[in-house]
């Protein structure tokens, strides 16, 4: 029984960690603390969230999309 809460307590934390990945490279999505776009990964996360399309965001260096 403690195995089974244990596995729920884990399961729980590691889907609100996911839930919550999406911080970029830094910012908030506001025009005076943009989200910070560094790699291609922060780059492809905006695609993936639509509830921050429209956010400010600002390019903070050279994004090589060729290896993603």
């Amino acid at each position: 029984m403690n195995r089974i809460i244990l596995a729920i307590f884990v399961i729980n934390v590691c889907l609100f960690t996911s839930a919550n990945a999406w911080t970029y490279s830094g910012g908030t999505g506001t025009s005076d603390n943009p989200y910070l776009i560094a790699t291609s990964a922060d780059l492809n996360s905006i695609g993936f969230n639509s509830s921050d399309w429209n956010k400010s965001f600002k390019l903070i260096s050279d994004i090589n999309m060729s290896a993603s």
